[in-house]
């Protein structure tokens, strides 16, 4: 069975059944549109007695007659649009078989940026779900943009923008246990710098469209990203390197992302829901765990613990 991985093979499996699928979807388009086509003509031919008994008079049935090509050609037109659509999905997907990648993080917030300001643009609330490990990386990048929305928007008298950021990072005691020590470190400055953002704009979030809310779940993800409004994921996976010494080293933010979309031909709308499916369980595990453990237990990070802004 094919499975839908970052492996070569695993592509190719998947990128043989997505053009099986469009081609499966081009007959049945081609199929429907043969079978509109007979229906507008012979209802246009069989009005034409019917008009002839109601209205009495021969010129209604040339009228009629004289509609049939204009007809046949408009549903032409749309039906050719479509197919059009169809086969340039299938070209494009045999030329490049891979979604666009990036290197690392670093390389893919431009497009990150603005996938989220084309959202932004259109004025509808944005959701945007986040899985990571300490959030070294994705949480000063969100800092600097909602920032920025925020700046323009005082800058221009205009309202805020309104974005639900739902941040998902591990837990302290998860990665204290696998002795990852720098990321630990990480996470713990990532959740002061985000009380700070809370703090130094308070008075301004209390009234702004802009929510920040942080989850902790206990254990290492193999994959996180960034899944913007349920339509385009930024996916990234997680891997670990070994020296001659037997030392473990975790790489995230480091390794390749891709990119892809609830639309596209690279089985976009399965990852799309098989991240959107993890983020949703790590944010319920973050009300498990805090009904687990004693306020105590999570002094420490309490300040960012599942709370909303």
């Amino acid at each position: 069975m094919c499975s839908q991985s970052f492996d070569g093979r695993g592509l190719i499996c998947q990128n043989h059944f997505q053009r099986n699928i469009m081609i499966k979807e081009l007959i049945a388009l081609y199929r429907k549109f043969r079978l509109v086509l007979l229906y507008v003509i012979t209802g246009l031919i069989c009005l034409c007695p019917i008009a002839d008994l109601v209205f009495g008079v021969r010129e209604f049935r040339f009228i009629l007659l004289s509609m049939c090509p204009i007809i046949a050609l408009f549903v032409l037109h749309d039906a050719w649009t479509r197919l059009e659509g169809k086969l340039g999905d299938i070209e494009r997907t045999l030329h490049d078989p891979n979604p666009p990648s990036y290197a690392s993080f670093e390389q893919m917030q431009p497009d990150l940026r603005a996938a989220i300001n084309d959202y932004v643009l259109i004025g509808k609330p944005l959701r945007i779900d986040v899985i990571a490990v300490s959030a070294k990386f994705s949480w000063p990048f969100f800092n600097n943009i909602l920032t920025d929305f925020m700046r323009h928007s005082r800058e221009n008298g205009t309202p805020d923008p309104r974005i639900e950021l739902n941040l998902c990072i591990a837990a302290e005691s998860t990665l204290s246990n696998w002795n990852l020590v720098p990321w630990l470190r990480d996470l713990k400055h990532a959740c002061v710098c985000i009380k700070d953002f809370r703090k130094v704009n308070e008075s301004r979030l209390s009234d702004s469209g802009i929510k920040v809310n942080v989850f902790h779940f206990d254990n290492l993800p193999q994959l996180h990203g960034v899944l913007i409004d349920g339509q385009k994921l930024f996916l990234g996976r997680c891997e670990w390197e070994s020296n001659s010494d037997e030392a473990w080293t975790l790489r995230v933010g480091e390794v390749e992302y891709r990119r892809f979309e609830l639309t596209d031909s690279f089985g976009g709308a399965r990852q799309i829901n098989g991240f959107s499916n993890w983020a949703r369980r790590y944010m319920a595990r973050d009300q498990e765990i805090k009904a687990v453990f004693s306020t105590a237990d999570l002094a420490s990070t309490a300040p960012a613990f599942g709370k909303a802004v």
